[in-house]
């Protein structure tokens, strides 16, 4: 007795169907439903980018609802949520500064009677939050500090960075650049100094001990020194925050 041979796909014509009443494989199935979506999205760009902003404005609507009815529920799943993704959150962090930064100044420049009616309401929170935010990274709020009082004496140049800095003090080994000594705690001595028409720039600083740059103040160097002219840091122009 013959075997009945099995149907083939329509449209590879190599693979067996599943049974008489199918007419395609699965596979080709499959390719024939991404054809037709794609086909489809190419054909309603308008009505599916229009669909989708409403459902965004129903979700957003029905989430600022939920946080005005249970607002501490929704803190505690938003601090789960970014302790959960710190590191993703980190590595954006680090891949969009500057586009996040843009950002930034864009909305604070429309928002700007906004932000100055919360800064002035909520005093003590910001400033508390600047407090915190020099006891965790001193570093970078003297760096910050420094660049504020470079640009107003109206420093010719004012780029230099807390990265810089590190850089600097790491080529001279964290000695003083003009007594040799090897401090924990170095401070920025300008060789022009800023009051005399300084820039606040990598080629312009030196490492030195509070004894010496005290010493120096605005006069000439103590010793002849080399700044450093390279770093691998880039540099960064000073702006001001609204």
């Amino acid at each position: 007795m013959e075997t009945p041979t099995r149907k083939l796909c329509k449209v590879c014509k190599s693979t067996p169907v599943k049974d008489r009443k199918h007419t395609y494989c699965s596979e080709c199935k499959k390719a024939a439903r991404k054809k037709y979506y794609q086909g489809y999205v190419k054909l309603n760009k308008e009505r599916i980018a229009a669909r989708m902003q409403q459902y965004d404005a129903m979700r957003k609507a029905q989430g600022l609802r939920e946080h005005q009815q249970f607002p501490e529920r929704t803190r505690a799943r938003m601090k789960q949520y970014y302790a959960d993704h710190i590191e993703d959150f980190q590595k954006y962090r680090e891949t969009h500064k500057e586009e996040r930064q843009q950002n930034w100044r864009e909305w604070a420049a429309k928002n700007a009677e906004s932000l100055t009616h919360y800064q002035e309401t909520h005093r003590e929170q910001t400033k508390a939050r600047v407090q915190a935010w020099a006891r965790n990274f001193p570093e970078k709020n003297r760096a910050r500090v420094k660049r504020r009082r470079a640009a107003k004496t109206e420093a010719p140049l004012n780029d230099l960075t807390a990265a810089q800095w590190e850089e600097i003090k790491n080529a001279y080994g964290h000695r003083c650049a003009y007594c040799h000594r090897k401090m924990k705690r170095l401070t920025q001595d300008h060789i022009t100094p800023v009051s005399k028409g300084g820039s606040h720039t990598l080629a312009n600083v030196v490492p030195a001990c509070q004894s010496c740059n005290s010493k120096k103040h605005a006069k000439a160097p103590l010793v002849p020194v080399q700044p450093l002219l390279l770093t691998l840091a880039p540099a960064k122009p000073y702006t001001k925050r609204v």
